[in-house]
């Protein structure tokens, strides 16, 4: 399968999941010769933009991965790295909200829905950490 079609899978999962447009992309370093071409062999920061919808890309070991975020939850869990490096992996919780609003004279009170968190391995946040 084409690498522009699987990002653009996992992309449109993580918006349908978490109701919000992620920024960072984990991707595998297999993939990093087809990335390459994807983006006419420009340097990711310059292509991201115009190929990667503005995406940081963050290359990883782990074979076939692909994996979409938002920079404040990899934060957090580089918060959580920092403070016990000890686990394999970190997780984050997330949550949506609605806004409360007022129709035809009903009120709807606003809302914060748990959504299922969101987990980052060890190699991730080092790799994110080494970059940043």
């Amino acid at each position: 399968m084409d690498l522009r079609i699987k990002l653009d899978q996992e992309r449109n999962a993580y918006i349908q999941k978490y109701k919000r447009t992620p920024n960072i992309i984990f991707v595998s370093n297999n993939f990093y010769s087809e990335l390459n071409t994807m983006v006419d062999n420009q340097n990711l920061y310059n292509a991201a933009p115009k190929h990667l919808w503005g995406a940081d890309v963050i290359i990883v070991l782990t074979p076939n991965y692909i994996k979409f975020a938002e920079a404040s939850d990899v934060r957090k869990a580089a918060q959580s790295f920092h403070n016990d490096k000890s686990w394999d992996s970190y997780r984050v919780s997330k949550t949506h909200t609605t806004i409360g609003r007022v129709g035809s004279g009903v009120p709807t009170p606003s809302e914060v829905i748990e959504l299922e968190p969101i987990e980052f391995s060890r190699e991730e946040i080092e790799v994110y950490i080494m970059q940043n």
